[in-house]
């Protein structure tokens, strides 16, 4: 779609997921948007934003890696549905905080978006599309996957730039420059066993290693600290890919039990 649109690149030439994807990115998103949008926002950044980004051969890497994919108001809104973020926004406080219908004629004209609101919750599936390549043990291996490194310093504790240095020269293990940077994140509360999605930076340590960097009052450090009182080692996943619509449940500022 994106690319019919001629909000797509290619770039077929070999690429370092070491700094050069994310100084590429940086620049394209700089530039106009293909499309204009219908915010209110009039600033002039509004209107920049380039084009969606897909690096074909990265270096050392398995696979292509698409970037900026959400980097331009149209983008967003063709992958969430909507002509402008005030609709959105006034869809989510409706189905946050839905107003009651009253009269027979309101329940009538509310029918269609409850039967709709019915099939938001997740199905629970024997398998998926995601299962049809599974590798497991030492075969499972990070560095087939295009993480990027986006700055010189990132991950870097030795670089002097870090706010606490005491408590940075007592960790022992030290991780690469390499992020996951725009991946879902799904816990489990283990007591009522409600799902949530965030979207957290995950930095590579080792080939099958990583560390998780979500604030305290994230709901999935949350959901760690109940795993954590129990004893038990808690169950995630992380999520490349899947529904566009999915970033944005990850980021928004919903109810932690929304399912």
């Amino acid at each position: 779609m994106l690319e019919k649109n001629g909000e797509l690149a290619r770039i077929k030439a070999k690429v370092s997921a070491k700094l050069e994807i994310a100084e590429i990115c940086d620049r394209v998103c700089k530039t106009p948007a293909p499309h204009g949008h219908q915010e209110r926002d009039k600033h002039p950044a509004a209107k920049l934003g380039g084009k969606a980004l897909l690096f074909e051969n990265v270096e050392g890497a398995a696979m292509p890696v698409a970037i900026n994919t959400f980097g331009s108001y149209w983008r967003v809104n063709q992958a969430l549905g909507t002509e402008n973020l005030e609709m959105l926004a006034g869809r989510v406080g409706q189905l946050v905080k839905p107003e009651i219908p009253t009269t027979l004629m309101e329940k009538m004209r509310r029918l269609p978006d409850l039967l709709k609101m019915a099939s938001f919750p997740p199905k629970v599936v024997k398998n998926g599309i995601c299962q049809q390549v599974v590798l497991e043990g030492e075969k499972a291996d990070l560095n087939r996957l295009p993480l990027i490194q986006c700055w010189p310093l990132d991950g870097d504790l030795s670089s002097g730039q870090v706010m606490d240095e005491e408590a940075a020269a007592r960790v022992c293990d030290r991780g690469t420059g390499k992020y996951i940077t725009f991946g879902g994140i799904f816990t489990r509360d283990p007591v009522e066993g409600t799902r949530n999605i965030g979207m957290y930076r995950v930095q590579q340590f080792e080939s099958r290693k990583c560390a998780m960097h979500w604030h305290m009052h994230h709901d999935g450090a949350r959901h760690f600290r109940m795993w954590q009182a129990r004893g038990e080692k808690m169950p995630l996943a992380i999520v490349l890919g899947g529904e566009s619509v999915l970033p944005y449940a990850a980021t928004a500022p919903l109810p932690p039990t929304l399912r």
